[in-house]
Order: C-alpha cells, then sequence, then structure tokens
C-alpha cells in the first residue's frame, strides 16, 4: 500500500497537485505489478 501512496503522490506532483485525488490513485495502481502468487509469500 505505501508504493501504490507513492506513484500516487508522484502523480499528483507532475499533475501540480497538493493533494492525491483518486485519478491519481487509479493510475498509480495500473503501474502496479501485479503478481498472483504474492499472498503466497
Amino acid at each position: 500500500m505505501d508504493r501504490l501512496i507513492k506513484v500516487a503522490r508522484t502523480i499528483a506532483d507532475l499533475l501540480g497537485q497538493d493533494d492525491i485525488d483518486p485519478g491519481c490513485l487509479l493510475e498509480a495502481a495500473a503501474y502496479r505489478d501485479v503478481d498472483p502468487t504474492a499472498h503466497l509469500r
């Protein structure tokens, strides 16, 4: 979750926004690597 927030913060910064909005979170989630076995570790 921390990585998602960090990426969303970076996206908001690049857009010149003071706050992280839902669009930034959705975009950050789209950049995440999805590992289907992550929950098994």
